[in-house]
């Protein structure tokens, strides 16, 4: 017997015995009928995915090995959309301020630029 806890409520568990004397069923689906046999699975390997985790299950039944996808994190793929954005925007500044000669201005955009690509 096992004794279980959920939700703060605690019971206690007794697994199913197996029926010694079973039955021959037969089943229909479909109309084809047949009789269920206990066969183990297929002992080729599965790729499964779970929360978007993909992994192989193997002839256990247990997993084999986790296949991790190497993929970027959405926030590194924001924060680089920001710093383009930012250097665009800085590039577009720099153009103004050549245009309208103002050299002092220009310096201050151009320091703003190196920060922003280191």
């Amino acid at each position: 017997m096992l004794n279980l806890k959920y939700r703060g409520t605690t019971y206690s568990y007794k697994s199913a015995q197996p029926i010694a004397d079973a039955v021959p069923v037969t089943l229909s689906y479909r109309g084809v009928h047949y009789q269920p046999t206990n066969q183990p699975a297929p002992a080729s390997a599965v790729l499964l995915k779970y929360r978007s985790t993909s992994y192989k299950l193997g002839q256990s039944g247990q997993p084999t090995e986790a296949i991790v996808p190497q993929t970027v994190s959405r926030r590194d793929k924001v924060a680089g959309i920001h710093q383009q954005s930012l250097l665009k925007n800085v590039q577009r500044r720099i153009e103004v301020a050549q245009k309208r000669g103002d050299d002092r201005l220009l310096a201050l955009l151009l320091a703003e630029r190196e920060q922003l690509a280191s």
